[in-house]
Formats: C-alpha cells, sequence, structure tokens
C-alpha cells in the first residue's frame, strides 16, 4: 500500500531543501456533468434521531439553516471527520447542506476535490454540490525555502508539500498521487460544479439572505474572494465558523502558528474585519483539551455501525500506521462543528480582537490579540473558544456517527 501521509512529509522535506517555486501553469478543471440520483435514505425524523436531540441540547439558532462548508479535506484526517458530522446533520433535516467549497491548506484543491467525491461516492451521498476553490494564496505561494528562512523550520506545511504535482485536474495522476483516499478508496464517477467557490458562495447567499451559515475549516481564500466580489456578502450571511488560529496556548508547529491561518493571512485578516452578524472561531487552543491516540477507534464500540463507522472500523487502523504524529494527537476541524451545533461542548469562550501578521519575519502567521479596550483599529472580532468538554464532543461526534443510513 502506498503510504500518502509519509510520502507527502517526504516531499514537504524535500521542497524545504531545495526551494519551492510557483507552479508555472495550471491545467484545465474537469467540471459539469450532472449528478445522480442519492443513495442515501433523508430521513425528517426518526427514534434514533429522537433519541439523540434527548441526550444533547442543540442549537436553536443553527436548526433549519442553509450550510455552505468550506474545507481541504484529506481522507480519514480531521476535516473528513467534520465532514461526516455535517452529512448527518444534513441528512436527518437540521441543516441544509447548500454544497461543499474545496479550498487549500492541507492540500492543494485538486487533491482534497479527489478525496472528497471519492468520499461521497462510497457512501452514497451523491447529490451534494461541490465546488472547486483556490489553493493560491491571495499573495501567492511562497518559496518554501524562504519559509523556512524567515520563520524557522516547520514539521508541517500543507499544500506546500504537493506543489511538485501542481494541477488544477482532480482527476488527472497527480491528483491521484496525493489524494490520502487512493489507497482506500475507487476513483470517483462524480464531477464538480461548473461555478468556481465563491461565486457559489455569493450567488446563494444572494439568494438566501439571513439563512445562510458558512463553515469554515481551512484556508479562507475562498471566503475572502466572495467578499471581494460582494461586500454585502459577510453582513448577509446568518453568521462564520470558523477553524483557526492561536491565542493562549503553543502554536500548533510553531510560535504562534496555526496552519488554516498561517497558509494565508491576508485572506485572514479580510475575513476577520467583514461585516459579519456572528463570529465563532475554534482555534487550535481548544483542540488540546480534545486530544486523541490510537485508541481513537474506541469510540464507536457498541454503537451503530452506519455506513460512516465501517469505513472508520475499516480503513482508520490501517491509516494510523503512518499517519504523522500531529495527525493523532489533534482533531482540529470536527470540534468546531460540533461546538456550533452543540454549544455545551464550550467550556470557556471570550470576545477578542485579533489580527494574523502578513508581513515577511519571525512572527509572519502569527495570531496577534487584544483586549477591547486597547485593539487597535481595523482588525478582526469574534468569539474565541478557548476551551472545550473533550469527552462530551467524542461523545456527539460518534454518537452523531453512527446515526443510521
Amino acid at each position: 500500500m502506498t503510504k500518502k501521509y509519509t510520502a507527502l512529509l517526504g516531499a514537504m522535506l524535500a521542497a524545504v531543501s531545495i526551494g519551492v517555486s510557483e507552479p508555472a501553469s495550471v491545467d484545465a478543471a474537469v467540471v459539469g456533468a450532472a449528478r445522480p440520483t442519492p443513495a442515501v435514505t433523508y430521513h425528517k425524523d426518526s427514534p434514533s434521531w429522537q433519541a439523540f436531540c434527548q441526550k444533547y441540547k442543540l442549537n436553536p439558532e443553527v436548526k433549519g439553516k442553509r450550510v455552505i462548508m468550506d474545507f481541504d479535506l484529506t481522507y480519514l484526517n480531521d476535516d473528513w471527520f467534520a465532514l461526516m458530522e455535517v452529512l448527518k446533520l444534513h441528512q436527518y433535516g437540521f441543516i441544509k447542506l447548500e454544497g461543499i467549497s474545496i479550498v487549500g491548506a492541507n492540500n492543494i484543491v485538486a487533491g482534497c476535490t479527489y478525496d472528497t467525491l471519492a468520499t461521497l461516492e462510497e457512501l452514497g451521498y451523491r447529490d451534494i454540490p461541490v465546488y472547486m476553490g483556490i489553493d493560491k494564496p491571495l499573495k501567492g505561494f511562497k518559496d518554501a525555502k524562504k519559509i523556512t528562512d524567515h520563520v524557522g523550520i516547520m514539521g508541517y506545511m500543507g499544500a506546500y508539500m504537493s506543489l511538485d504535482n501542481y494541477t488544477r485536474d482532480w482527476k488527472s495522476d497527480k491528483a491521484k498521487k496525493i489524494a490520502t483516499s487512493d489507497d482506500f478508496l475507487q476513483p470517483s464517477t462524480l464531477e464538480t460544479e461548473a461555478k468556481d467557490s465563491s461565486t457559489f458562495m455569493v450567488e446563494t447567499v444572494k439568494k438566501y439572505p439571513g439563512e445562510v451559515m458558512i463553515v469554515s475549516l481551512g484556508g479562507l481564500m475562498n471566503v475572502a474572494n466572495a467578499i471581494k466580489k460582494d461586500p454585502t456578502f459577510a453582513e448577509n450571511c446568518a453568521g462564520i465558523t470558523i477553524m483557526g488560529g492561536v491565542f493562549d496556548t503553543p502554536g500548533e508547529v510553531l510560535n504562534k502558528i496555526e496552519i488554516n491561518w498561517w497558509y494565508d493571512p491576508a485572506a485572514v485578516n479580510i475575513v476577520s474585519q467583514a461585516n459579519w452578524k456572528k463570529i465563532l472561531i475554534l482555534p487550535h487552543d481548544a483542540a488540546t483539551f480534545c486530544k486523541k491516540d490510537l485508541s481513537f477507534i474506541n469510540n464507536y464500540d457498541g454503537k451503530h455501525e452506519s455506513n460512516i463507522v465501517k469505513l472508520i472500523k475499516r480503513d482508520l487502523p490501517v491509516a494510523q500506521t503512518y499517519m504523522p504524529e500531529t495527525t493523532l494527537a489533534y482533531i482540529w476541524d470536527p470540534i468546531a462543528v460540533a461546538a456550533l451545533v452543540c454549544p455545551d461542548i464550550i467550556k470557556k469562550k471570550e470576545v477578542r480582537h485579533f489580527a494574523v501578521q502578513e508581513e515577511w519575519g519571525y512572527g509572519y502567521g502569527n495570531t496577534f490579540q487584544w483586549p477591547e479596550d486597547r485593539a487597535p483599529k481595523g482588525v478582526g472580532k469574534g468569539e474565541i473558544i478557548l476551551e472545550a468538554d473533550g469527552k462530551l464532543f467524542y461523545e456527539f461526534m460518534s454518537d452523531l456517527h453512527a446515526l443510521e443510513d
């Protein structure tokens, strides 16, 4: 079996040693065909869902909202577990998943698209539209050697580890080579949508003003571009939930660095300074209260073996033998979804002002913060989840994953 995570780490180390420049050309994206009829059953109600709702206090502000999920999924990584939550919430009618938007950070968009479509088809969610966004930071790709010179040696660099195989064609051999699901799932026969992610976001919010929630779990370039296309975009959304940043704890890889926000600080600052009704942020801080290890799979013991749980039990033990150590230690993105839907998971939350350093230097990609009365003009402001109930989170997520198909 090809060990994709090990290969990606090797590619990153090679990039640091030789330097990586922005790809000279981009292949045409493959888009367009109609989606097949869905195979899953959509439940308006069921005894299992009623029991789930009785066990957990679900957020009434989220119920019935239309959701756009914007993320950088790699198979069996934290984004994947977050998608499983959202799919079940959509399947049982708690939310309406309008579509999935692919962005760069963990990997380039082509690889994330390959993994997302393969997952959707494997599980029978064939009617969920998928839109390809961008993986290029707003100010362009950096040279990996210069990143090391300016910031330090990072143990993980996300999409920069895949630039040698850069493509926009998610069906290409290059995309397949870097797609982590290729070890486990069949290539998808589904297609992406013709529109790009930010156009899809803008048009959906215009169609349903005040009804759309953005769940952003990767780089923030797609959301930033939506704001640039329509200055009223943020204020017409119901709100945004973001996984990113680091505030009171040591960084994910270096200093005050968290990968999603480090990947494109300029996009973070554009998004955080927009006129949102509500910004909820799950930073690295909260993830430290929800650590996981090789026993993670035990959370599903004794629970209904839905198709999601079957995949986890089949593939995760193998994948865990070669996942990077940080992947085994933390599970960032699904905490953000769970905290949005089940606020009891939040143990500590504070409103803070913040920004991310865009300029080159030792602090590039660092999260900075200020109290209410000392913040400079023009910086972001949001509700920051600083502590989470790890036990309740894992119970919530595994119960949700285990709901009948």
